[in-house]
């Protein structure tokens, strides 16, 4: 089996640079990958995407794409169940037959394979021709793939041959399962496939759109198309076309290929139709021609205009981050792109809902089939607030519209079409209220779209009707949070089933004690970082809600202060016998919001980063460990998970905080989270290098570097594409630039250790140069904002606090607001 060179983090998909040999200044090189010769499509893969659609691009050359709109499904699946689903090409000259891509037992042609920020690329050389592909996701909310073909005479004669574009549809629902251990993955997923054999399906050729489409009857007795269903009885068509005109529906050649026992199989299941697209071309010698195929999923009326608009449109740049200063390596400007583009690719869109949200994706959402949790999105909406405000908005619409009409509750997570769950254990997550008015807050008060609160958005579930303002839903879950989460005896907000922490209730010897009593110092802390902002917000519309948001967080800051151990805050409380958690071990993961939250200042900071230094860090070849000492009796092995693992979100809150304490130590310990610096420590782990879980082994685990593997979630069998891993080193970036907003204003206070940087985003740009500070805003409205302006941290001198200004509408170079 060949092995392919991979080149991750190039200019988000503009220029690919390679990266050079792997060092501290360079980053990884190009680094190569060899597939597994059992199974080539369950080899590594890159994620694509726009705000419609979700495509995983393997290094065999297949492409798999997944469509949210009425639950997870995969349009075309090829892992485990030995479908060939598209992405690729076959070529025929004149007997002998050749495809793009490494099936088993079939001629490759695929030479290498590129994955971009946004794209896949590929080159295969076959019988004097090459042919070059590019799969991409156009930027914006249409539900497409655009596949792009050169077929070139390379040789010094005429060629005739038949070039086709493979694509099929094989829908395969990811039906939930809240528990899945490895060793029934594949039945799971023989499972999932039985249920879309209760389909007609019925194969359409468009003559004058030149497209290929299936359309699936459901049974009789379906549920009507509206009713919320945990499975997708009304599934919308999958269909190729053909933008450039002239291709002809192709009926795969099976005796030719010689892989004809696996494509034959799969061919003939019912619900599986190849949707192939060909014509034959002559080719002088250096002769070239240009293919463009749409591959997508819509509903039936819909499939003509998007073709319709395809074959004149180009795509567009997709919103970057653009990130570089003096002493900022620049492969880490070209990582933080990198997850710019990752970010955005993880958006999911459903119908139910009627806005999209970015999942957190890995082997929660393609492997369990379950979106969430609310906290995520939280944390997902934090940096989309600043690149790309509007996609923030619609996200915030998201949470509002999953609502509890009655008790203002969030769900915990999301399957089928429009049905929620608290997934069993975690029916009573404490959380989820407060890292909604993180993201709200944040939104409100960067862009100062305090407008929006007067918005109406409807409560779920929607076909009841109840509404309300923005401004409502807040007061919802304020008494939600007071209420039904409320506090316990030591006056800190309770814990439930689970804050952040998920399995925290493990951690006790009375789980059901401590659900009900248990109280946490980490929602405590969180509630002294967001409420006072979410007061701020809301202040000029309802002076007594935020006088009340206020007196919480001074009461849990308070509160907060009687679990200082003498080194670190404690975890929390169990509700039995007056026990308290983390007194005798530090657990990372509550530590960072007391400090941002202004609980914890002078000696007791400082006391508490030595502690985080010497205990969570310098053990670590990358990151820092959630817990030291781990448990060596529990449910969870030592160094795994939340026992002692590596987790992407902690490290970001705990870079941000540190950066408040020491500017440079917090730089030294933003780098070691960095994807470059992970692929050092463990060079023999692919994954981490471009994508990764949302937490790795620490060093107390016997394979440290590698992640989970555990009956409720095997992460080790998709252990990429959580977006935990690409959004915390975005809010980094953004809070080590000193980038933060309240009621009052917005503040530039740079923790970055140079005097010389510059930080594009789509809602600022701001630019550190020479002795002076420039900068763009672009707000959502126009509006006064006041703007506090303070040299980097390495420089000393006095605040200069700017005049008010009035931001106007008319257009900048950018093509936004002026801004100011």
């Amino acid at each position: 089996m060949p092995a392919y060179d991979l080149h991750p983090w190039d200019d988000a998909g503009v220029a690919n640079e390679p990266l050079g040999e792997a060092g501290a200044e360079s980053g990884p090189g190009p680094f190569t990958i060899t597939m597994d010769e059992d199974d080539p499509d369950d080899s590594p893969g890159h994620l694509l995407g726009n705000d419609r659609i979700t495509a995983i691009a393997h290094t065999s050359g297949l492409v798999e794409a997944y469509d949210w709109s009425r639950g997870l499904r995969c349009l075309n699946r090829t892992r485990y169940l030995g479908h060939a689903g598209g992405g690729y090409v076959q070529v025929m000259v004149g007997e002998q037959v050749a495809v793009t891509a490494a099936l088993s037992g079939g001629a490759c042609a695929l030479k290498r394979v590129r994955f971009g920020a946004g794209y896949l690329e590929k080159t295969s050389e076959w019988e004097g021709l090459r042919i070059d592909e590019r799969v991409e996701a156009p930027h914006g909310d249409d539900p497409v793939l655009l596949h792009t073909v050169t077929v070139t005479n390379a040789g010094a004669t005429a060629i005739e041959a038949h070039v086709a574009a493979c694509w099929a549809a094989n829908v395969h629902p990811v039906i939930a399962i809240p528990v899945l251990p490895k060793r029934f993955i594949r039945a799971v997923a023989r499972w999932r496939a039985r249920f879309m054999r209760r389909f007609t399906v019925l194969p359409k050729w468009d003559d004058s759109l030149c497209c290929r489409s299936a359309h699936y009857r459901p049974p009789w007795r379906a549920p009507r198309p509206a009713k919320r269903t945990f499975r997708d009885w009304h599934p919308k068509p999958v269909f190729l076309a053909c933008l450039d005109g002239g291709a002809q529906p192709t009926t795969p050649d099976l005796t030719a290929w010689n892989i004809a026992p696996m494509v034959e199989e799969a061919f003939r299941r019912d619900p599986s139709v190849p949707l192939w697209l060909g014509q034959s071309i002559t080719l002088a010698p250096g002769e070239s021609r240009t293919f463009r195929f749409l591959f997508g999923t819509a509903s039936a009326s819909e499939i003509g205009p998007l073709v319709d608009r395809w074959r004149t449109a180009q795509p567009e740049r997709r919103p970057c981050v653009d990130f570089d200063g003096e002493g900022i390596p620049d492969w880490l400007g070209r990582e933080i792109a990198w997850h710019a583009a990752y970010l955005q690719a993880g958006v999911c869109y459903m119908d139910y809902f009627g806005a999209p949200i970015i999942d957190q994706g890995s082997a929660y959402s393609f492997l369990q089939g379950a979106t969430g949790a609310p906290r995520d999105f939280a944390l997902f909406i934090l940096p989309m607030v600043y690149l790309r405000s509007d996609l923030a908005k619609d996200m915030l619409r998201f949470l509002l519209r999953s609502q509890d009409a009655k008790k203002g509750k969030f769900p915990y997570a999301f399957t089928g079409h429009g049905v929620t769950s608290g997934a069993g254990a975690h029916s009573m997550s404490s959380d989820l209220d407060l890292f909604f008015f993180w993201a709200l807050s944040e939104y409100l008060n960067a862009t100062r779209d305090y407008a929006f609160l007067d918005e109406m958005e409807p409560y779920y579930p929607r076909e009841k009707g109840a509404q309300g303002t923005v401004l409502e839903h807040v007061r919802a879950a304020f008494r939600h949070l007071t209420t039904s989460v409320g506090t316990g005896r030591n006056g800190l907000l309770r814990c439930g089933t689970g804050d952040w922490n998920d399995v925290l209730c493990g951690f006790s010897w009375l789980p059901p004690v401590t659900a009900l009593r248990g109280e946490s110092t980490l929602n405590a802390g969180l509630a002294t970082v967001v409420l006072p902002a979410m007061a701020g917000a809301v202040e000029r519309a309802a002076p007594e809600l935020a006088e009340d948001m206020r007196a919480l967080a001074r009461q849990q800051a308070a509160a907060l202060e009687t679990q200082w151990t003498g080194g670190w805050v404690a975890r929390g409380t169990l509700g039995y016998l007056g026990k308290r958690l983390g007194v005798d071990r530090l657990f990372l993961d509550t530590q960072a919001f007391g400090v941002i939250g202004g609980v914890w200042t002078g000696e007791r900071r400082k006391r508490l980063f030595e502690n985080i230094r010497s205990r969570c860090v310098m053990p670590m070849k990358a990151g820092a460990r959630c817990l030291d000492p781990p448990y060596r009796a529990m449910h969870l092995k030592p160094g795994v998970d939340t026992n002692g693992g590596d987790w992407a979100a902690i490290n970001s809150w705990v870079a941000w905080a540190w950066s408040l304490e020491d500017p440079r130590a917090a730089w030294d310990f933003f780098l070691r989270t960095t994807m470059a610096a992970r692929a050092e420590a463990y060079p023999g782990t692919w994954y981490g290098v471009w994508s990764g879980p949302d937490a790795f082994n620490g060093c107390d685990h016997p394979e440290p570097g590698e992640t989970s593997n555990f009956v409720f979630t095997p992460m080790a069998e998709f252990p990429v594409f959580n977006m935990n891993r690409h959004s915390g080193p975005l809010l980094d970036v953004i809070k080590l630039a000193g980038i933060t907003a309240d009621g009052d204003g917005i503040t530039i206070d740079p923790k970055l250790p140079t005097d010389w940087f510059h930080l594009g985003l789509g809602l600022h740009d701001i630019t550190y140069h020479e002795g002076r500070a420039i900068g763009v805003y672009r707000p959502k409205r126009e509006t006064r904002v006041r703007f506090t302006v303070r040299p980097p941290a390495s420089v000393t001198a006095p605040p200069h606090r700017h005049r008010q200004h009035e931001a106007s509408d008319a257009p900048n170079r950018w093509g936004g607001p002026r801004g100011v």
